[in-house]
């Protein structure tokens, strides 16, 4: 049975020699984006079998301080996970797979000539087809619509529960709608502005 370390706050390990011989063998490192960004001094020194990075879409500016410091994290092999790993950029793409496997998409400017400026300014097709053949074997993505998702899902249990207002939140939220009609009526108010005061409601 696995052992997890939970590497964070005050009194976590400063140095390797600091982790108890026996938990050694069997090690999970539980720790967060931040910790690793301030102690990879320490942490580039370990050789872990594994890294599996959650949220890795925090991962996607490869000039931060936290994505250069968990590159350079030592492992066998590396896992990301997120709900989202591509948002606007294929340079963010570049970034996750620069950190799962360098080799593969090339360096930056590469990556950039063979594929960010004929996808992204151009729409080129081959481009696109070339990329995606690349990147499959490496990427599994499930949505809930998979007949095989939706059978491990339990059923959906919704409770609506009507909550009444105390007298004096009555009052607090009435006196917040005068004062919002009020700035609303302002003709001096920017209308940009005025919309956010009512979606603020």
């Amino acid at each position: 049975m696995s052992t997890v370390i939970l590497h964070h706050g005050p009194n976590r390990y400063k140095k390797a020699s600091e982790i108890p011989e026996f938990l050694k063998a069997h090690r999970i490192f539980l720790t967060s984006y931040g910790t690793i960004r301030n102690d990879i001094d320490f942490l580039e020194t370990i050789q872990f079998s594994g890294l599996i990075i959650d949220e890795s879409q925090n991962m996607k500016n490869y000039t931060s301080q936290q994505t250069q410091a968990i590159n350079k994290l030592r492992s066998q092999y590396r896992i990301c996970l997120s709900g989202t790993p591509i948002e606007n950029r294929l340079l963010e793409l570049w970034s996750l797979f620069n950190f799962l496997n360098p080799s593969l998409l090339g360096n930056r400017e590469e990556f950039q000539e063979k594929f960010i400026i004929p996808i992204e300014r151009f729409q080129n097709q081959e481009a696109i087809d070339d990329l995606k053949t690349i990147i499959a074997p490496f990427i599994m993505r499930r949505v809930k619509s998979d007949k095989s998702i939706i059978k491990d899902l339990p059923l959906k249990n919704e409770m609506k529960i009507v909550i009444e207002l105390t007298k004096e939140q009555v009052k607090l939220y009435k006196n917040l709608i005068k004062e919002t009609i009020e700035k609303v009526e302002d003709i001096t108010v920017d209308n940009r502005k005025k919309r956010g005061l009512i979606l603020g409601l």
